[in-house]
């Protein structure tokens, strides 16, 4: 609002949001990163300015400075005493993990090294340990996960192989478990490890991603999403079976789940492509949803607008091509063809609001997810691998002869 991306709390009841931060820079959501709320629920941590910040969660004070000690700093994570947290700096052009508290006082490295990036740390319930994701320089295709004793600093490998990714390590409440993702089974799965790194063990085997994931209060379940052809559903994943019970599905994505302290109930976030980003409450079980913020303006909620339909081509070599087709209600014969970033990435049910305005015009718009994009296994992902911009692109070029072939639209 207003050019600043300020934070708010809002209850969970639902109800007004009050505003946390003054004069935080207007960013992009996706490099943001989420605040932090400390174990007590009495101070958020957060990035501002390149630097992390402590405001009180009340909105009853300023937000201050935790990071003078570096020329910048990002990504803070709450020790379970509430009193230190681990911060995200960049040392030798890799980013590393350092443990300070909540006075800012001077830091003590818990990673260090120059061979690759240290992120996502995750301390254990009982503090004595900092589960991360260790990406090495000489090998990008590569993430392995790594645990350090915080007292000792002493360094130890849990899962990791020359072109493998393993990441996202996730704390059972009892400290016995850490759960995590690999695509060692050609999607993104739900694998579980000790931390002396024994019993290492597949959880799910589902023909699809599985996204974010959090423990459940009673470690029984994990709340996850699950990339079903670009719509991201809500699911429970059984703890001990890996079952999957759905709790919301449709044509739209759910994000960054989060239990309530009793268990009742997930917070997440829902857009899909009529729909901007709001927070919602999702009971469990059953799925009953209920909406928390409300920011679609009125004047544009009121206008029709699209969701796409999933279809395929064929592109030069006879490789579908998943893509993202929106038809105007009024066509003006004229094409759109979007190839997205990344190109590890992926067009999905999101809210696209200049994508609306072009349909809306009666422009047909198709997204592909070329060879190249997440979502749909390895392999796929991999298939522009020492291609870049070239099958990439021919399946982009081949979106556009499909749309040739579609009657509204004037070859």
């Amino acid at each position: 609002r207003d050019g600043e991306t300020n934070l708010y709390t809002v209850p969970a009841a639902g109800g007004w949001p009050r505003r946390v931060t003054v004069g935080r820079k207007s960013s992009v959501s996706w490099t943001d990163s989420p605040p932090q709320w400390s174990p007590n629920g009495r101070f958020l941590a957060f990035t501002m300015d390149n630097h992390v910040h402590l405001a009180p969660a009340d909105g009853a004070g300023l937000a201050k400075k935790l990071t003078d000690f570096t020329d910048a700093a990002f990504a803070p994570v709450w020790m379970p005493d509430g009193q230190r947290l681990i911060i995200g700096v960049s040392r030798y052009d890799c980013a590393k993990l350092l443990l300070t508290d909540r006075d800012g006082s001077w830091p003590r490295a818990l990673t260090t090294g120059e061979d690759g990036d240290d992120f996502d740390a995750r301390p254990s319930p009982d503090g004595r340990f900092v589960a991360y994701v260790h990406r090495p320089l000489n090998d990008l295709n590569r993430l392995d996960l790594r645990l350090v004793e915080v007292v000792t600093g002493q360094v130890r490998s849990l899962s990791g192989a020359p072109k493998q990714k393993s990441w996202s390590p996730r704390w059972s409440p009892d400290g016995e478990w850490l759960a995590f993702l690999s695509q060692r089974p050609n999607f993104n799965q739900v694998w579980l490890v000790r931390p002396d790194g024994s019993g290492e063990r597949q959880l799910t085997h589902l023909g699809h991603d599985v996204g974010e994931m959090v423990w459940a209060g009673n470690g029984r379940a994990l709340a996850a999403t699950i990339n079903r052809g670009g719509a991201l559903d809500l699911a429970l994943i059984d703890a001990d079976t890996g079952d999957i019970t759905d709790l919301r599905t449709g044509e739209g994505v759910y994000s960054r789940p989060c239990w309530s302290p009793d268990g009742a109930y997930l917070t997440v976030e829902y857009e899909n492509a009529t729909t901007p980003p709001d927070l919602y409450r999702v009971a469990v079980p059953g799925g009953a949803i209920t909406q928390l913020t409300f920011s679609n303006p009125p004047a544009l909620a009121c206008l029709p607008q699209t969701t796409p339909e999933r279809i395929s081509y064929q592109s030069y070599d006879g490789r579908e091509i998943p893509a993202f087709l929106y038809k105007p209600a009024r066509p003006n014969g004229a094409a759109i063809l979007r190839p997205h970033g990344g190109p590890t990435d992926q067009w999905q049910f999101f809210w696209e609001p200049f994508t609306q305005y072009l349909v809306a015009k009666g422009y047909t718009f198709i997204a592909p997810n070329f060879r190249g994009s997440t979502g749909y296994g390895v392999e796929f992902e991999h298939a522009n691998y020492n291609d870049w911009g070239v099958g990439d692109t021919q399946d982009c070029l081949y979106g556009a002869r499909y749309l040739r072939t579609l009657g509204w639209v004037q070859p």
